[in-house]
């Protein structure tokens, strides 16, 4: 009789049939009915689907004994409102809820549950000091991250030769960055020496320029890309008010009454690797 396979095993043998590493996030959410796609995209992705959805198939295999996932799927609803008394964040379990989805081929509606706005309000990642983590000591990858914007995957798989000048501006190359898209990154003008000397102590263009002792566990990424994002809006934005009203983004809710100019947001969104200004406005304009 062999032996029964583990949900880790089993949750990644069906995540990995969704895999489309390389193919375009955007032609399959214009391609499919509801405007989202069917495949995983980025290997970030995957493996955070895996961790949650593991979790998921632990918990009922804990509570209820069963062993196969493709069992488990009525017991969904129940975890995620399990998750949502716990009083993780709205954006915790909506990670829950897609995971789920793409792991059971459905919706994350599908499940039955009313998931929790995710409000600009509550938003608490990388905002602060981050408890364990002291900045003086990684100063190098800090000031990297000042000035480039990159996420933490993006930062652990640069190499010497992504950093590179086109005419007078020096850019950070990123092959695979959210969704598995690739774009080059301006840097600010004031950390350019930090970003070529960080690259610059490298002798291989294919050597990465990070290793993991130059990137802790706790390494705030996020809050570096904000003052990134702000810096750079800063710098292109317009004077609100010479521009016209359909070029103005006009807050609402707990920013009501402050307005950025649209097509800086544009532009810092896809400097960040992103393609929507709410976003900025939301995660990087605190």
């Amino acid at each position: 009789m062999s032996k029964p396979k583990s949900i880790k095993y089993q949750v990644q043998g069906e995540l990995m049939k969704k895999l489309a590493i390389g193919k375009s996030h955007h032609q399959a959410k214009l391609q499919s009915e509801d405007g989202v796609s069917e495949k995983i995209h980025s290997w970030t992705t995957y493996k955070n689907y895996v961790k949650h959805a593991v979790a998921f198939g632990k918990w009922v295999k804990s509570i209820f004994g069963i062993k196969d996932i493709k069992d488990m799927k009525p017991y969904v609803g129940m975890y995620l409102n399990l998750r949502i008394g716990e009083g993780l964040s709205a954006w915790t379990v909506a990670l829950d809820a897609a995971a789920l989805a793409k792991l059971y081929g459905c919706k994350s509606t599908d499940f039955g549950v009313k998931l929790p706005k995710r409000e600009r309000a509550k938003v608490k990642r990388s905002r602060g000091e981050v408890k364990g983590f002291k900045e003086e000591k990684y100063m190098e990858t800090v000031d990297f991250c000042k000035g480039s914007g990159v996420r933490i995957h993006e930062l652990k798989a640069l190499t010497k030769a992504d950093v590179f000048y086109q005419g007078n501006t020096l850019y950070v190359h990123v092959r695979q960055g959210k969704g598995g898209k690739s774009r080059n990154i301006p840097v600010r003008k004031e950390y350019e020496k930090a970003v070529l000397d960080a690259a610059g102590k490298i002798k291989d263009d294919k050597e990465k320029i990070f290793n993991k002792e130059d990137i802790p566990v706790r390494f705030p990424c996020h809050k570096y890309r904000a003052e990134y994002a702000k810096a750079q809006y800063m710098k292109i934005a317009r004077d609100i008010s010479t521009i016209p009203d359909n070029e103005k983004y006009i807050c609402r809710k707990d920013k009501a009454g402050q307005v950025y100019d649209k097509a800086a947001l544009h532009a810092v969104s896809v400097m960040l690797g992103h393609n929507r200004e709410c976003v900025v406005v939301d995660h990087y304009l605190y």
